[in-house]
């Protein structure tokens, strides 16, 4: 789980050169990118180890 501009989300993150890509695994969802200049704004507050539903 991470927290950007009040907002929560169960996402993947990957670091890149220019920032910290936010990935869903909905491939709807495009791709966000928090530029470094913004990282100290990204908050990760937990870890989601299950998730329960139609995948």
């Amino acid at each position: 789980m991470i927290r950007l501009d009040d907002y929560l989300y169960a996402k993947r993150l990957q670091r890149r050169f220019d920032g910290v890509a936010i990935i869903s695994a909905n491939k709807e969802y495009p791709e966000a990118l928090v530029p470094r200049d913004r990282l100290q704004e990204l908050e990760v507050i937990g870890r989601a180890v299950w998730a329960a539903g139609w995948l």
